[in-house]
C-alpha cells in the first residue's frame, strides 16, 4: 500500500484506473489490496476491468466499499457463434447474470463489443445489439475488430487474405473503417451496422430517462451533453468539426 499512500499524500489523486484483467482475477492480491483502502479510508476511488465469468457478489461489494466507481466488461458479441470464435470462453448467460449482479450491487458499469470479427452476419449482429439493450450498461462501445499482430485473429486473418488495410498507421483503437474483409458483410454494411447499434443502444427512450434521472450535478450535465454529441455525431457519420459548424 505504499504506492497509494503516496499517490494521496504526495501527488493528491483522488481517482485511479487499475487496467490489467489480473486485479480481478487474482482474488488474493485484489482483496489485498481492497483491505488496505478501506482500512485506510482514503478519498480515493477507482475503476477496473472485469470478466463476465469472475464476478461474484462479495467480490463486487467488497469493491463497492473500497471506492470501486465503475467497472469495465470486454463482451464482445451477443452470438455465441462469435463468442465460440473469439474463444471468448463465455457464454450470453454468463453476461447476462454478471450484469445483473453488478446493477444488484449498484456500481455503474461498461460493456465493449467488437463488430466485424470473422464469421459477423447480419443476424449475429442482432444477436448482439439484442443483449446490449438487455444487460442495459451505463455505457457501451462497439468497435471494429483489430487483427493485432501476435493474436489467433491476426493469424486467421493472415492465413485467409482477410486484411482489407495493409496500412498500420490506420490500425487504431477505434477504427473508424474496418480493417478485415468480411465474406458476409460489405464495408459499407458494417458500417451501418455499427451505426445502429449506437443509434438503437442510446436513443432509448428508457435509457435517456435513466442517464437523465441519476445526474446530480452540473459536471455530469456537461459529461453526458460531451457524450451524446459523440454519439450523434457517430450515427451521422460527422466529424467533430463539421459539427461544430
Amino acid at each position: 500500500m505504499v504506492l497509494y499512500i503516496k499517490l494521496v499524500d504526495k501527488f493528491n489523486i483522488h481517482c485511479l484506473e487499475f487496467n490489467d484483467e489480473i486485479f480481478v482475477i487474482n482474488k488474493g492480491r485484489m482483496n489485498q489490496i481492497l483491505d488496505g483502502l478501506i482500512k485506510r479510508d482514503y478519498d480515493l476511488h477507482f475503476n477496473c476491468l472485469t470478466r463476465v465469468n469472475h464476478c461474484d457478489r462479495e467480490s463486487l461489494e467488497k469493491m463497492k466499499k473500497a471506492g470501486c466507481y465503475f467497472v469495465r466488461f470486454g463482451v464482445e458479441s451477443g452470438s455465441q457463434k462469435i463468442l465460440d470464435a473469439m474463444e471468448k470462453d463465455q457464454t450470453p448467460a454468463q453476461i447476462k447474470a454478471a450484469f445483473k449482479l453488478i446493477n444488484e450491487v449498484g456500481i455503474p458499469s461498461s460493456a465493449s463489443f467488437i463488430l466485424g470479427y470473422p464469421g459477423e452476419t447480419k443476424e449475429t449482429f442482432e444477436e448482439t445489439i439484442k443483449l446490449a439493450k438487455e444487460i442495459n450498461p451505463q455505457l457501451a462501445y462497439f468497435f471494429l475488430a483489430i487483427p493485432i499482430v501476435g493474436t489467433g485473429l491476426y493469424d486467421i486473418t493472415v492465413k485467409e487474405n482477410l486484411i482489407s488495410d495493409p496500412n498500420w498507421d490506420n490500425w487504431v483503437q477505434i477504427a473508424e473503417d474496418p480493417l478485415i474483409r468480411s465474406r458476409e458483410l460489405t464495408t459499407d454494411q458494417l458500417q451501418e451496422l455499427r451505426k445502429k447499434a449506437y443509434k438503437e443502444f442510446y436513443m432509448r427512450p428508457s435509457y435517456l430517462w435513466k442517464m437523465l434521472s441519476g445526474i446530480k450535478s452540473f459536471e455530469q450535465v456537461g459529461y453526458y451533453a460531451r457524450g451524446a454529441l459523440g454519439a450523434l455525431n457517430l450515427i451521422t457519420g460527422r466529424t467533430p468539426d463539421e459539427a461544430s459548424t
